[in-house]
């Protein structure tokens, strides 16, 4: 007897085995009480499909968390990290039990996938420990991941390392980190023939490196923001000239004090995220305009 999914679950809640509520996005979805989730896993596991089961979950929120990264910066990136925060229960879940299977790789693609989510929404220090995990476990792993995509993947949890170091103000360790991954995409870009992929991850990498130098109060060298700008504008990629004026335009005002540079460059960011819908990064930009009309003495 073949029963489908939606009458299985329409039986449950029935017997009150399952309870509905409406998630943010008008869906509709299912939870169960803690005492029927410890019966059903014992069940699970007496069948011998409970690692079966969990591999199953922790495929579909990896594939999940990878489809739904670039969104989160563009016009309906509240809907989709509100997404994420409703199955964060079940994305911490995943990520145990890829580390508990010993599936690195898909511990550490979840992970940098995450990162972003975890910034937005404040969650650091759960975003470092996890990122942490995945690059200790990548580090201790036999593994080769000298070739594409798993050294790809890898620097990615890099740069989201990297980047959540900056958040919890940890500016040395940022800047070291950063400095090793540039170093590490530029050989990676050379061997493979300029991907793309890479390329715009050494972008973001130089983009980050510009700011902590700047809070840092260190104005980079020429050579560096010119190998910046020559990938940006081989790629034609608007999105990583809006994130350089800004970060560069942060660092003129808040590292170097010179907000004579920041106010031409933090406008062209303003200019470029409006178009995007990156309401995120507007707000950043246009909260520095502020500052800086403020400076000008213009309330």
């Amino acid at each position: 007897l073949v029963v489908s999914v939606l009458d299985g679950l329409n039986a449950l809640l029935q017997k009150h085995l399952v309870q509905r509520f409406t998630a943010s996005d008008g869906e509709p979805r299912f939870t169960m009480l803690e005492t029927v989730r410890e019966y059903a896993l014992e069940q699970l596991t007496e069948r011998g499909e409970a690692d079966l089961a969990q591999a199953v979950h922790a495929a579909y929120f990896r594939d999940l968390a990878v489809q739904v990264a670039p969104l989160l910066r563009g016009p309906e990136q509240i809907a989709w990290l509100d997404r994420l925060d409703e199955e964060h229960a079940n994305l911490r879940v995943a990520l145990s039990w890829l580390f508990e299977a010993g599936d690195v790789a898909g511990a550490v693609q979840l992970a940098a996938s995450l990162y972003w989510f975890w910034y937005v929404r404040g969650y650091f220090g759960e975003g470092y420990a996890w990122l942490s995990r995945a690059l200790q476990a990548a580090n201790a792993s036999s593994g080769d991941v000298a070739m594409m995509p798993q050294a790809y993947t890898l620097d990615q949890a890099r740069f989201a390392m990297a980047h959540l170091t900056l958040a919890r103000g940890d500016l040395r360790a940022a800047q070291e980190q950063l400095r090793a991954l540039a170093a590490d995409l530029r050989d990676l870009n050379t061997a493979f023939a300029n991907d793309v992929d890479v390329r715009k991850l050494l972008i973001q990498t130089f983009i980050r490196l510009l700011q902590v130098e700047g809070m840092l109060s260190r104005i980079p060298p020429q050579s560096q923001i010119d190998e910046m700008m020559a990938l940006t504008s081989a790629l034609n990629d608007r999105r990583a000239i809006a994130e350089h004026s800004l970060n560069y335009g942060r660092g003129a005002l808040y590292g170097m004090g010179r907000p004579d540079l920041a106010r031409p460059v933090i406008q062209r960011s303003v200019e470029i995220f409006l178009t995007l819908g990156d309401f995120w990064a507007l707000t950043l930009a246009t909260a520095d305009l502020g500052m800086l009309a403020l400076l000008d003495g213009d309330l």
